[in-house]
Parts: structure tokens; sequence; C-alpha cells
């Protein structure tokens, strides 16, 4: 079965999942921005990361296209990976690719560093709104931006390929 690692990557962090995703089951390894054609594989892996919920309108463009293949699909987020906001998006994920007739045989999810331009953002939008703002800077929401500033990590990377070494 030929197996295609396909990502959409912002600061580096996804990328770096899907390079070892792609070597540890020699698969061909393609960016969403380059060329390739669906129908010379039956797995795509599928790798993005998260921007206000879901992949961004940029990468649906191209994952509208990934009907009825054996999938896999992996991201990264700046927060907990074990929290009620990367379930959300697993479940969206999932459900995104089934609707389009793929068989979704695994996943993962791990932790990656936040885009230092959305970091600004969210302090100006808070420096703005004050208290009524969406992301209040708390001490909290400062420690995740450390802890996400380490990741995705070695360990993320062999939890990333263990997850799909079945598939």
């Amino acid at each position: 079965m030929k197996t295609l690692v396909l990502y959409h990557s912002l600061t580096g962090n996804t990328k770096k999942v899907a390079t070892a995703i792609a070597k540890s089951k020699n698969a061909d390894l393609k960016s969403i921005d380059e060329e390739f054609d669906l129908d010379n594989y039956e797995c795509v892996i599928f790798g993005f990361y998260v921007d206000r919920g879901f992949f961004v309108p940029k990468a649906e463009n191209v994952v509208k296209n990934i009907k009825n293949k054996t999938m896999g699909v992996f991201f990264t987020l700046g927060a907990e990976p074990d929290g009620d906001h990367a379930k959300d998006c697993e479940k969206k994920a999932i459900d995104y690719f089934t609707k389009l007739g793929n068989n979704v045989k695994a996943t993962f999810c791990c932790q990656g560093a936040i885009d230092p331009k959305v970091i600004e953002q969210m302090k100006k939008m808070a420096e703005k709104m004050g208290d009524k703002a969406i992301h209040l800077i708390t001490p909290e929401r400062k420690a995740r931006w450390k802890r996400a500033a380490s990741h995705p990590d070695e360990n993320d990377i062999k939890n990333a390929v263990l997850a799909f070494e079945s598939l």
C-alpha cells in the first residue's frame, strides 16, 4: 500500500512530526503547497496545525479532495493535547474525513510552539479589550505558552511514529 504523508505547517511544528512519520513508514512526504496526485496513494496521513479550532481554509481547499482512502490524521496545537480543545479538534477531523468516505484508522495530537505573531495578537487584543478579551493573558496562559515552546519534543515524535505504526 503506497502511503502519502501530507501536511500543512506554519511554524515547522507539523512538518517536524510529518517528516518523522514519513521516514518511519517509508512514505512520500508532501506539503499541501507541493504537487501530488492522490490517485497514486491508497493511504494518506494528513497533518495540520490548529487555528481557531480546526485547519485553515488553505488546507481545506486541498484536503477536501481526499476521498475513499485509508487515513491517519495528526495535528499540533498550542493547547494541552489531552484537553477538551484537542479532543474537539480530533472529533472534527475524524468527522470531516469520514464524511468524505475515508476510513480514519489512527490519530495523533501533540502540543506545538505557538506562532509568536499569534501571541502578539492575543496580547494586543487583551490590552485593547481588557477583561472582555476572549484570551485573557493570565499566568496560566503564559505558562502554557512556555510549555508549548518546547514542543514537539523527542517524546512527541516517538509517540507520533507509534500512533501510525500499524496503519
